[in-house]
């Protein structure tokens, strides 16, 4: 992680009030309803990054979100297998015409991917620098070296090209989305991080990676908030190869398995009589959940999933999240705009964005 991210700060609107309006928008050209920049903000610029291109990928955004949408709602839709034998499944999903938009969502995903692949390998032909490699660059680079035991086909690139942008869509911009609503409804618990962050970065003018290991309370709001909000609420739908007996259940062979993270997050069992309640505390000494982590090892938490299916972009989500999350709220005091009410409900979907976009009036804290 160290050098991916130098400082964060915002790009925010000035309204005729003479307030800075912050706000996660939705139009025809973000679906995905990101943070967007617009051009008439006044403000700094946003994240800057450490040769960026080195570690991302950037698609085409018109495209990829004509393509996303479609694909997340099939994802998080009832599938006729899940009720309905196979032969039966299959006569439903041609009646009602699903096969047919499965097949075409899947040709738009081939035809992006492979542009975006050869526009990659055009690039490199032209120009030829070494040193501005991005993943898929990366990749490219070692099925043409060769790579022992491991053959990169195209089919098998675009797979994991494809599971890097969905994985990443918006999972970590709907937990600062839901860290930003909790914080705003407990001020107290705001000022504390906010307290915290200023004794730990001692006066800089922006927040490096070595202050962030300071950050107790900062890791504590985040496994609070991704305790009573994970991003993806059943995980990663997996099926079992084998017949299996579960506690006495027979599990038959290739039957879809859920695991609810949402409802074990929130089960009085582990966590108390304050299970619905934000409190960061718990995960600091004395709190009870002391030595809970997020990756696996206890099964009261299990945002990201556990065992050999673990979600591998835990590394990177979390130093983000930590430098993102202390970013805005060091540098702004944040409130409802006026006349607004904080709305908690959830959106479904295979993601739980707010049901309602977060909208919040930031005001400048100054340095700190």
């Amino acid at each position: 992680m160290e050098g991916y991210v130098d400082y964060i700060s915002i790009r925010v609107h000035v309204k005729s009030d003479g307030r800075h309006h912050f706000s996660k928008t939705k139009s025809q050209s973000d679906k995905n309803g990101t943070m967007r920049r617009q051009e008439h903000c006044r403000g700094c610029s946003a994240v800057r990054t450490h040769n960026a291109t080195r570690y991302i990928i950037q698609p085409k955004i018109s495209n990829y979100s004509s393509i996303c949408s479609p694909a997340e709602a099939f994802l998080s839709g009832l599938q006729a297998e899940d009720v309905l034998p196979g032969a039966a499944a299959k006569v439903v999903r041609w009646a009602t015409g699903l096969e047919k938009r499965l097949d075409a969502e899947l040709q738009l995903w081939d035809k992006f991917l492979s542009e975006t692949i050869a526009e990659h390998l055009e690039k490199k032909k032209c120009d030829g620098r070494a040193g501005e490699d991005d993943f898929l660059d990366v990749l490219l680079r070692l099925r043409e070296e060769g790579t022992a035991g491991l053959e990169l086909t195209d089919d098998r690139i675009k797979s994991i090209i494809k599971d890097i942008i969905a994985a990443g869509t918006d999972t970590s911009s709907v937990t600062l989305e839901w860290a930003m609503a909790e914080l705003v409804g407990n001020p107290p618990a705001m000022a504390k991080l906010q307290d915290e962050i200023s004794r730990a970065t001692e006066g800089k003018p922006s927040i490096e990676e070595d202050d962030l290991r300071r950050m107790e309370y900062l890791r504590a709001v985040l496994k609070e908030v991704l305790r009573l909000h994970p991003v993806a609420p059943l995980l990663v739908p997996h099926q079992s190869t084998t017949m299996a007996v579960v506690q006495g259940y027979e599990i038959p062979a290739e039957t879809a398995l859920f695991v609810n993270a949402w409802a074990i997050g929130r089960d009085p069992a582990a966590w108390g009589p304050t299970a619905e309640e934000f409190q960061p505390e718990r995960f600091l000494g004395g709190g009870g959940a002391e030595g809970v982590d997020l990756r696996g090892n206890d099964y009261q938490l299990l945002p990201f999933g556990a065992g050999r299916r673990l979600c591998p972009g835990i590394g990177f989500a979390m130093p983000v999240l930590e430098m993102a999350l202390s970013s805005l709220v060091r540098h702004f005091d944040w409130e409802l705009p006026a006349g607004a009410r904080l709305d908690m409900s959830e959106a479904p979907g295979l993601t739980t964005p707010p049901l309602a976009p977060l909208r919040l009036a930031p005001k400048c804290r100054g340095q700190q």
